[in-house]
This record gives structure tokens, sequence and C-alpha cells, in this order.
């Protein structure tokens, strides 16, 4: 974690929190009460076009004195200063786990070719803190050796791996997709949108499941819906990316598509990341 600090310490109440995606905005609004929270989009000041949205701005420096911007591995450089920037009189919360979990990727509008600048922990700010304990997974439960394991790969800047799969269950893509192992509840990941549409076309004739991809009355982009009817602007949706579910815990069993993990040791370790225990977690290879 680490923090800007603007307001020379003061006060430290007026929070508002604020994620990188509608979908975890409303999870921790749930998870937590009374919780202020929006997107990073709008601590930015973002508006869909070039020009910033000063109400949004300007709502934020009127009602809060401390800002904590969740998830900042998926936060390019640019936008911490920016948001740095834009809020001189307040004290500015980073969390994340940068550098192990995957780095931004370019908006739709730039070449995925271009290669982003990551946040910087070492550049404009002020203090940082290190946290060592996991409160996402179980105390004891093994999925903490494999993941301080990755962590160490990863740091030593190693570009691939030979998982050991005892500790998993593992099933070949066929086992799982002509078995009876998912249920709509559970969690499908994939590294590239080949694999993960595969998945959607298999099981979206068997399953209802939604995926919201644009905000109405009822429901945030992103949510997952599981009616009989698609909800408004929705898509039926089985398998998703690494990219789109950092940030989230599930409780169900989590399937990961191999296709290419090993040899991507941060979207392998987000993936891995998603649990409470590694018992949850069936690794598909093709």
């Amino acid at each position: 974690t680490a923090c800007h600090n603007s307001d020379g310490g003061k006060n430290f109440i007026k929070l508002a929190y604020f994620a990188p995606s509608n979908k975890l905005k409303k999870m921790k609004k749930n998870e937590f009460n009374n919780l202020h929270a929006y997107t990073i989009a709008h601590v930015l000041g973002n508006s869909g076009g070039k020009k910033k949205d000063h109400s949004k701005i300007n709502m934020i420096t009127r009602n809060y004195n401390c800002l904590f911007i969740d998830e900042v591995s998926m936060l390019t450089d640019e936008a911490k200063n920016i948001i740095i920037e834009l809020y001189p009189n307040h004290k500015i919360i980073f969390a994340g786990d940068v550098g192990y979990q995957l780095a931004p990727i370019p908006p739709k509008k730039r070449s995925r070719y271009v290669k982003l600048k990551e946040f910087d922990m070492h550049t404009n700010i002020e203090h940082i803190e290190t946290f060592t304990k996991s409160y996402r997974f179980i105390e004891g439960d093994y999925i903490n050796v494999v993941l301080q394991d990755l962590r160490k790969r990863i740091k030593n800047k190693e570009k691939s791996i030979k998982l050991d799969t005892t500790h998993f269950n593992v099933l070949s893509r066929d086992e799982f997709l002509n078995g009876d192992y998912y249920r709509p509840t559970d969690l499908i990941i994939s590294y590239m949108h080949t694999q993960k549409d595969l998945y959607t076309e298999h099981f979206k004739h068997k399953y209802n499941k939604w995926f919201v991809i644009k905000k109405n009355k009822k429901y945030e982009v992103g949510e997952i819906v599981y009616d009989e009817k698609p909800p408004p602007q929705s898509e039926a949706r089985h398998g998703f990316t690494c990219h789109s579910i950092q940030g989230e815990t599930t409780s169900n069993k989590l399937f990961i598509d191999m296709t290419r993990m090993e040899s991507n040791l941060r979207c392998l370790y987000t993936a891995l990341s998603r649990v409470k225990s590694i018992s949850q977690i069936y690794l598909i290879y093709p």
C-alpha cells in the first residue's frame, strides 16, 4: 500500500473508495455498510470524452478528505499522477499487489501492442506499507505455499514454470466439457478470449448466465445475472479472462484453462489467487 499524504495527516474520516470497475465497486458496497464507493474513472473525472467532468472532481473535493484507490496494479503511472494533481489537499491511499498481478491494458482505442507504464510506488509517493498476510486465503491452506513460490519466481523475473499439480484437481478439457463438474455459479478463467468464448459457447445452451455489458436501472456493467431471461443490455457468458476478474474472490469452484498460463506467471498468479482454498481449483489442460 502506497500513500500520498497531502492533508498533513489531520483527518481520516471522510473516506471514499474507488474501484477499477463498476462490478467491484458494487461488490464492496455490499460488503461494507455505508461505504461511499465509486469507480476510478470517477476520481479521474472521466466522462467518456476527452474533457474532464469537473462536476465529479468537485463533488469528491467537497465531500471527502481521504481517497482509497484499490487494485492499482491495473492503474497506469500516468493515472496515478493525475489523481495526485487533481486532489492536492487530500490523503490518497493506493492499494494493490503491484508487480505480481496483471498490469494495465491499453483502452480499446489504443493498440494492444502499446505498452503502458505501470504504477510506480517509488515516485510521487510519501510512504509505502507492505502487508505480508493475506486475509483472502484460509490460514494454513496450501494455496499460500503455491502463491508465495509464484511471487518469488515473478520477483526473480522467471519467464515460465511447470506447475506442480500434486495438490490441485486436474482435468483434461474433454473431461471438463463432457463431465458434470461445472455449475453456473462457478468461475471459468482463461488467458485468451478464444478459450473464454469456447466455454461460453459450450455452456450457454445448458445454463442461464448473463453478463451485463451496459449499465441499466438494476445492474452495473460486469454483473452476473442468473435469471431465465436475459436482463437488458446483457449477453451469455461462462468464460472470463484473467483481466476481467481481477480483484474478485469466489467461494465456489474455480476452473482455470491452463493454455499459455504457465508462460505468463502474473496471469497465473492472478487466476490462482481468486480463491480461499486450493481445494476450489480445477486446472484444465488441453
